[in-house]
């Protein structure tokens, strides 16, 4: 074989390597949420709005009760956008510092529930958590 074929052929795979990648990382993207609570200027650690809060594309809304040492927090699509991504899908949620990481499912009407120690360090964990759901149906 020439020179000019091998190489035709290596960017030709590498290229259809590359697209195939891409394809992945946009389905992880698709299926992973960003919550990010920010601490009010007088607070070292964010409090958690009253009313819940968005992650930050505004398909899913997550709201936190607390109940004799737990916190309850529920994720609940938002619109019919949301609400076909993560119906009946399992998912994780994590926090980057490792406090939060536990597995949860969505149910039909695309809510799931996480109930987790009232602690400051799970506090603290909740100002930037992500929920990834799986790639086919399976959750609550």
């Amino acid at each position: 074989m020439s020179r000019n074929v091998v190489h035709t052929v290596s960017v030709l795979l590498n290229g259809a390597l590359a697209r195939e990648d891409l394809r992945w990382l946009q389905g992880l993207a698709d299926r992973r949420y960003e919550f990010r609570l920010l601490a009010a200027a007088d607070r070292e650690v964010p409090e958690v709005p009253e009313g819940g809060w968005y992650d930050l594309r505004h398909l899913l809304k997550a709201t936190v009760a607390s109940s004799n040492g737990e916190l309850r927090l529920t994720v609940q699509a938002e619109g019919y956008a949301a609400l076909v991504r993560v119906a009946n899908r399992a998912s994780r949620l994590h926090s980057p510092d490792g406090m939060i990481d536990l597995r949860l499912g969505f149910d039909s009407a695309g809510r799931a529930l996480a109930v987790l120690q009232d602690t400051p360090e799970v506090r603290r964990a909740l100002a930037q958590i992500f929920l990834t759901t799986e790639e086919s149906g399976g959750g609550a």
